[in-house]
């Protein structure tokens, strides 16, 4: 079993195409992988994409349709254990 921790750069590149997007995809695509993801990460990627309708890269409804996405990770990750120290 492999295991990633997906930083904010891969998160945000997992929903807007952009340079890595495809690298990030075979990933988080890899059979019998966990991905893990820190909470700052969540809020930072929820930032990056507030910055991305700003300078009209995205519209707002793709930015509610990643949040309300199953696979956004607020959602769609939650069967992953989480790390505490």
């Amino acid at each position: 079993m492999s295991f990633y921790f997906v930083d904010t750069s891969a998160l945000v590149q997992r929903y807007h195409v952009e340079p890595g997007s495809s690298k990030v995809a075979a990933i988080l695509a890899q059979p019998d992988s966990s991905h893990l993801i820190s909470r700052i990460g969540l809020v930072e990627a929820v930032s990056a994409f507030a910055l991305k309708v700003r300078e009209g890269q995205i519209q707002m409804t793709d930015f509610a349709l990643y949040r309300g996405s199953h696979s956004f990770p607020h959602r769609g990750l939650q069967n992953q254990r989480r790390v505490r120290k």
